[in-house]
């Protein structure tokens, strides 16, 4: 019974570590597309809808945690055209 009750406080944890984590990062002020490229409104538009962050928030958070219990963590930003996946399965024998 106490170690149910250890994993419950673990996934608590994580949840909520998660939760405040997401929240943060879209309370965080600019964006993933402002920076080094200056982009055109209808490219920042296009790339907002294809990264889904024209959804409602809670649509995005659905997402997030959907795709980190399946361990999709999608495609770089900074490496073009690599999946984070592959990129952390690389480097993991590394660490």
């Amino acid at each position: 019974m106490r170690f149910l009750r250890l994993i419950g406080g673990a996934v608590l944890t994580l949840l909520l570590t998660l939760t405040v984590v997401f929240f943060m990062v879209r309370g965080a002020p600019g964006g993933p597309f402002d920076g080094e490229k200056a982009l055109s409104p209808e490219q920042k538009v296009e790339l907002q809808r294809a990264y889904g962050l024209d959804r409602p928030v809670y649509e995005q958070y659905g997402r997030f945690l959907g795709n980190l219990i399946r361990g999709d963590f999608g495609v770089s930003m900074a490496l073009e055209g690599q999946r984070v996946d592959e990129i952390i399965a690389r480097a993991f024998p590394v660490s």
